[in-house]
């Protein structure tokens, strides 16, 4: 028997729904700062937004998006930045509808409509019937406590519309469960806008949850027609079992490269992923993260790009699948010209050592 989205034991405050929230918090920072210094007006959605306070104190995803929104328009940095919160359960709106009160008090630049009492679904579809194609730069944090409620299709219709970005909380540990109840099947089918997930019922759990991920994305980006998907892997425990992914869907290729500089630093792994409280104290590396990551771009980089000239720009955004940085690239780069297997043109450097924007760079067959 599930709990009910209020129970407190789904409001303890969990090291992985910090790390959650300070990705959130970092990468709004940024999308607020941007789409609100170029718009009259910005959106953020929350579907789940939850009680809004946790019993214990800390900020919920609503709270932490007027006080960023707050600090940004203080700023001059945005002028309008209008905050939708939905919640389903009628015990944990009510206390969102206290948190919201008391955060307006603190932040009075921020336009937040009252919470609305509903499924995430039903009440997005209604707005999205009413403003269609008007809709302001939008941003839309899907948190479900489980799997149900979120229809591809709607996911779909939301990344259909100009300038609007997702960030989904993917529970996989939770979907690949039930893969053999079929009860759930109706449901999953509509989460995935296919029912091709049957075929991975079958698969070893650890096989399975890899599969569902790539599914769900190739989903995103192939049904919904979105240039950029990346998910940030969050575990449970020292064991480090999948407990969801985070996934950042979006069609701005500056959008991705800031979400991706979140990620490494929340998790700083690659692939990006919070591993849980374990940091495996007294081992040591042989490499740093960054150099292992420099050399493996190394190796990839002129295989992929053999016998064409890019500028750096179109080498990360052609590139954008692997889970590397800016600063790996330019590292990278530079290794392989020292090198001399690589050469590099300056066009947005003032200097040869540079590398940068439009400089091109010529790869060998």
């Amino acid at each position: 028997m599930s709990l009910p989205d209020h129970d407190p034991r789904k409001w303890v405050y969990e090291a992985h729904t910090r790390v959650k929230h300070v990705v959130l918090e970092k990468y709004l920072k940024a999308w607020v700062s941007i789409l609100g210094s170029q718009n009259p007006r910005i959106c953020y959605f929350d579907g789940f937004a939850g009680k809004g306070r946790y019993p214990s104190g800390e900020e919920g995803s609503p709270v932490i998006a007027m006080r960023v929104a707050e600090e940004i328009c203080s700023l001059g940095r945005a002028r309008e930045v209008v905050c939708v919160f939905i919640e389903r359960d009628p015990e944990n709106c009510a206390d969102l509808q206290r948190a919201v009160a008391e955060a307006r008090q603190r932040y009075p630049s921020v336009r937040v409509l009252d919470p609305i009492l509903g499924e995430f679904a039903d009440e997005i579809s209604n707005i999205l019937r009413q403003v269609k194609a008007r809709l302001a730069p939008s941003f839309f944090f899907i948190d479900p406590f489980g799997w149900s409620g979120v229809p591809f299709d709607l996911v779909k219709e939301i990344m259909n519309l100009r300038r609007t970005e997702v960030f989904f909380t993917f529970m996989v540990r939770d979907i690949a469960r039930f893969l053999d109840y079929p009860p759930s099947h109706h449901t999953l089918t509509g989460l995935f806008g296919t029912d091709k997930w049957q075929q991975f019922a079958n698969l070893p759990f650890k096989q399975r949850s890899i599969a569902l991920l790539n599914l769900y994305i190739n989903q995103v980006r192939a049904e919904a027609s979105v240039k950029f998907a990346i998910p940030f892997r969050v575990c449970e425990d020292i064991a480090r079992r999948d407990l969801y992914y985070l996934v950042h869907a979006t069609n701005n290729f500056k959008g991705l490269r800031v979400m991706k500089s979140v990620m490494y630093k929340a998790g700083q792994t690659m692939p990006f992923a919070y591993l849980g409280l374990d940091e495996r104290p007294g081992q040591l590396r042989l490499f740093s993260v960054d150099e292992e990551n420099v050399r493996a771009l190394q190796k990839e980089l002129p295989n992929r790009f053999a016998g064409r000239t890019l500028s750096f720009d179109q080498i990360l955004e052609e590139s954008w699948d692997l889970p590397y940085l800016e600063k790996h690239y330019r590292a990278a780069l530079k290794e392989l010209r020292s090198q001399g297997i690589i050469t590099v043109t300056p066009v947005t450097s003032k200097t040869s050592r540079g590398l940068q924007g439009k400089d091109h760079v010529c790869f060998p067959l």
